[in-house]
């Protein structure tokens, strides 16, 4: 992976990234593929090395101590670290290698297209950018269903995403048309 030129280029629209909405913690989460809960439909990148590291300091000093603000000893993305929002060139890359088949009870998948800006380091397959905005999200339709998907719920946190049901046969046919 190399640093695109400059470090700042225009936006990079019709990427794709994975998503997917559980209510393991109570009520809905929309969360990256790494866990990183996504509050609005706007995301700045974040080092997770570092709030991981700042969690493990929490609990050797005890949960009762204040250790102040999460480490940032740098930006993301960078170099020489794994950190950033990563997008894909290619929607059936991220559909071959994140759709889960199993249908999971609380899971929702949704596959992503997102707009990608700020500093971006390029790959052969995607990029990992400072900055991602959803633009639209196709709710995969669980064969499963115990309770409906949670289009209502989405489009009332992210109300500026297209919001779109699908199956992964009809997934499938518009990716690869």
């Amino acid at each position: 992976m190399g640093l695109a030129e400059g470090g700042d280029g225009p936006p990079i629209s019709q990427m794709w990234r994975m998503f997917r909405v559980d209510d393991f913690y109570g009520s809905p989460n929309l969360a990256g593929s790494f866990g990183d809960i996504w509050i609005t439909a706007e995301k700045h990148a974040e080092c997770h090395r570092l709030r991981k590291l700042h969690q493990m300091i929490q609990v050797m000093l005890g949960s009762n101590m204040e250790t102040g603000p999460p480490l940032a000893l740098h930006d993301a993305p960078a170099e020489h670290c794994e950190c950033g929002i990563y997008g894909f060139y290619e929607a059936m890359e991220v559909y071959r290698q994140y759709i889960i088949d199993n249908d999971r009870e609380g899971i929702w998948q949704i596959l992503a297209r997102c707009t990608f800006w700020g500093k971006t380091i390029v790959g052969d397959k995607g990029i990992r950018t400072e900055y991602a905005e959803i633009q639209k999200g196709y709710v995969i339709m669980s064969r499963s269903a115990y309770k409906p998907p949670p289009i209502p719920w989405l489009e009332t946190t992210f109300p500026t995403v297209e919001w779109i049901p699908t199956s992964r046969t009809q997934l499938l046919t518009t990716i690869a048309g």
